[in-house]
């Protein structure tokens, strides 16, 4: 059942791993970006590849697996002051926090997808999941990280 507002992809229509994989990539890049002095107004185009990625994806393993692959390297460039201070700690972090992006994503996509949030408009789901998983990191999880934060770039504005 396919809802305007909240859609599910028919199977034939559904991504393969090269869009996700492209879709991932795009989502890391512009998270990198808008964190760049002068170019914090990115962040509202940050959701966009990660939710179309979340819910088009043919299989949750190949979406999981991709933005995985594409956080790695955008976290280990965020993180990289850390190198001076613990050499073992910076891929650590950077691997918690990718790994912090897949359990983002399949929260998306378990939303986007969900037969009981069909009414629902994705523009009410996505911030819900979103400010939900960033809390988590940002508040409780190892007592918190709460650097790069979606709404940080917007500061200077």
């Amino acid at each position: 059942m396919t809802n305007p507002t909240n859609p599910s992809p028919h199977p034939k229509h559904a991504l393969g791993w090269k869009g996700v994989a492209l879709l991932a990539i795009a989502h890391a890049v512009i998270f990198v970006l808008a964190f760049t002095p002068g170019l914090g107004l990115l962040v509202f185009l940050v959701p966009t590849p990660l939710v179309l990625a979340a819910i088009g994806a043919r299989r949750t393993r190949t979406l999981l697996g991709w933005v995985f692959l594409a956080q790695l390297p955008a976290w280990l460039y965020l993180q990289a002051w850390i190198d001076h201070v613990s050499t073992a700690g910076w891929p650590t972090l950077a691997t918690y926090l990718a790994l912090v992006n897949v359990l983002l994503a399949w929260v998306l996509r378990r939303f986007g997808r969900s037969p009981r949030l069909a009414g629902l408009p994705l523009a009410l789901l996505v911030p819900i999941a979103w400010t939900g998983v960033e809390y988590l990191r940002g508040a409780i999880l190892f007592g918190g990280y709460p650097w790069f934060m979606l709404g940080q770039p917007t500061i200077q504005y």
